[in-house]
């Protein structure tokens, strides 16, 4: 059987129906979080193929891949004698590979798209009874966040160091894509996107302080894959 997805403008489309923004960090129990509402897509593409060919199997979907990781924060004492503290948590030894595929908590291990739970309508598929043109209908959507501790305990010292500047950014490509019965991929259309959180905490209390140039969200225009994505990221 041979079925092709077109790369025509008309057949494939990416709409992006809300955008990130992003909280000022706040203190949950032991820890400061930084939060950003959750980012939303809607795509579709048109699957064509001969009359007659089954559209069993073929799969449409959006992939994530999370390029980019910038995860470090800073820790002082309340005195010059107690220390301070770097933690570099987005390069290796901590993170050996900095690129990786992003998915949903639920998701499986090995599934390549974002999510393959039903409710969330991230992955259509053919069914038994429907015919070419197949046209499937997708959404995305990821609420990115992190944390990290108020306080550590400076090792060399035996003093509590305190938070004193964290940065955390993540930088995403999103992919709309068409997987065939047997297994392959044909990525179709994608969307670069991130966010970015810098602050400073000055005691007492943790009064948070941003960093206008490194805290912001942003999301592309939609790109057709096939002239546009690195090589990196295709399958």
């Amino acid at each position: 059987m041979a079925v092709a997805v077109s790369s025509d403008p008309s057949d494939c489309d990416v709409q992006v129906t809300a955008r990130t923004a992003l909280s000022a960090p706040s203190i949950q129990g032991t820890a400061m979080y930084f939060r950003g509402s959750r980012m939303r897509l809607n795509g579709f593409a048109t699957l064509k193929g001969s009359p007659g060919d089954s559209t069993v199997g073929w799969k449409v979907g959006f992939i994530q891949a999370q390029w980019v990781e910038t995860n470090w924060c800073s820790y002082r004492g309340q005195s010059n004698n107690d220390g301070s503290i770097f933690i570099q948590r987005g390069r290796a030894p901590a993170r050996t590979q900095r690129a990786c595929r992003d998915c949903d908590d639920s998701s499986p291990i090995a599934s390549v798209f974002y999510s393959v739970n039903p409710q969330h309508g991230e992955t259509a598929v053919g069914v038994a009874g429907s015919h070419f043109p197949l046209v499937l209908r997708v959404h995305h959507s990821d609420e990115p966040s992190d944390a990290c501790p108020l306080t550590l305990q400076n090792i060399l010292t035996g003093k509590t160091n305190y938070l004193r500047e964290a940065q955390f950014e993540f930088l995403f490509c999103t992919l709309l894509s068409a997987q065939e019965p047997s297994g392959s991929f044909r990525h179709l259309i994608g969307v670069y996107w991130n966010t970015r959180w810098q602050y400073t905490f000055e005691q007492p209390g943790y009064r948070a302080k941003v960093n206008a140039r490194g805290t912001s969200a942003d999301i592309g225009m939609p790109f057709r894959v096939a002239t546009s994505i690195p090589a990196s990221l295709r399958s």
